[in-house]
């Protein structure tokens, strides 16, 4: 673990009142991002070693901040739509488009799939410049280009914009032809540096998964989902069942409520539909196996103000790593969850499913993972054996430090 000492956080307090005590991750960056009038000002933090050179910038984004705000829903629509709508010149007809089908996308690989992933890191590009502007954009852009390993942590409540997604070409190489060229995955932000969104301060060194020796995951699913011949949820219960002291499966709304009261659920993963009625943000809700809704409103009026006990929450639903302020992930970070991770997008349900299986096989080890890690590995993985990079869609809250320990329970 790396102590460190530094005079001011983004909004000025001394750090230690920020982020008490120390992260295993020391952040290289801390960014902050606020909404002043009609535009989004960012404010950057780079520490120095032993608080000796630090760095405090601040700028104001191009576009007016609704623009900002759709510019990053714009880029995860494009996302979703691209593997949607992708279908390769041999093919005349499917049910499902394969990207959507299919987890390997090497038979795929060509000209055509290159232009889809070059179009979406122009994107990705564009919203990441009108972001970031003068010297922040020159001290962010400088960082990302070195050789080292940048870890990120941005702080808002305005603006969730899905990071790992951002796209930074090769320096002096502001160019997206895909003619004669592969497709440009090392240059999108989760693939080379670590990088997590808080929504709240942070409140000292993570607490580990297991504090007391033994571990319990409460699996929040809706079970026609494995339905057909290729189940994703059941293979993520026997994993679990192997690598914990029990799992509880909880398959209807009357087992919500006592599963978040539960102290004992050290791991939450939700494997069921999200639906939203676009009228109402409040209205969105997730439906396990009883189809009956359960709300954020739901989430906040049980808990009645009391805080969770710093799970692992596993949102795998379609854009369960969205986090605006009527959201189910918004709700239960703020609520206590010591970390959560879900895509940004309607992910497949197949990769969906194998993400998952590789995230939580590098949480349990040996060795464990810090949470952080283990999403940029596997991300990682199924770039360079899969041709995949749906990986860079799920983006970490509040807890990239997070990792499991077992510690003995004390007499």
């Amino acid at each position: 673990m790396t102590d460190f000492t530094v005079a001011s956080a983004p909004d000025n307090r001394p750090l230690s009142e920020t982020y008490a005590g120390a992260l295993d991750e020391r952040r290289t960056l801390w960014l902050s991002i606020r909404k002043s009038g009609e535009k989004l000002v960012v404010d950057l933090f780079a520490p120095g070693e032993g608080g000796h050179g630090s760095v405090t910038l601040s700028s104001e984004a191009d576009l007016p901040a609704e623009e900002i705000r759709e510019q990053a829903d714009a880029l995860r629509r494009a996302w979703f739509t691209s593997l949607r709508d992708f279908v390769p010149g041999r093919v005349t007809s499917s049910a499902e488009t394969p990207l959507i089908r299919t987890v390997d996308f090497r038979s795929l690989r060509g000209p055509q799939l290159d232009a889809v992933w070059w179009a979406l890191a122009k994107k990705g590009s564009d919203l990441f410049r009108d972001l970031f502007t003068g010297g922040v954009r020159k001290w962010i852009e400088t960082a990302l280009w070195s050789e080292l390993e940048q870890v990120i942590t941005v702080r808002s409540e305005y603006l969730h914009a899905p990071w790992p997604m951002l796209y930074l070409p090769p320096e002096n190489q502001d160019v997206f032809e895909s003619t004669g060229k592969p497709a440009p995955f090392e240059g999108f932000l989760g693939y080379r540096h670590l990088i997590e969104h808080a929504l709240r301060d942070q409140d000292g060194r993570p607490a580990p998964i297991s504090p007391d020796g033994t571990m319990t995951a409460g699996v929040y699913m809706d079970k026609s989902i494995d339905d057909g011949d290729d189940p994703v949820i059941a293979p993520i219960i026997t994993l679990l069942r192997g690598s914990v002291d029990d799992v509880v499966e909880h398959e209807d709304k009357s087992a919500f409520k006592p599963g978040l009261g539960d102290l004992a659920e050290q791991i939450m993963y939700f494997c069921c539909h999200t639906d939203t009625e676009t009228d109402n943000a409040k209205k969105q809700y997730l439906k396990l196996t009883d189809q009956v809704p359960v709300s954020a409103p739901d989430v906040r009026d049980w808990l009645n103000g009391k805080q969770m006990s710093k799970p692992l929450v596993v949102m795998n639903t379609c854009k369960g790593g969205l986090s605006s302020v009527n959201d189910m992930s918004h709700t239960i970070v703020r609520s206590g969850a010591g970390a959560l991770i879900g895509p940004q997008i309607i992910a497949p349900r197949k990769f969906a499913g194998e993400f998952a299986a590789a995230f939580l096989k590098e949480l349990f080890g040996p060795p464990p993972a810090r949470v952080g890690r283990a999403a940029r590995y596997v991300a990682r993985l199924f770039v360079e054996n899969q041709d995949n990079p749906l990986g860079l869609t799920y983006l970490v809250y509040q807890g990239m430090d997070m990792q499991i320990r077992r510690e003995a329970a004390t007499a």
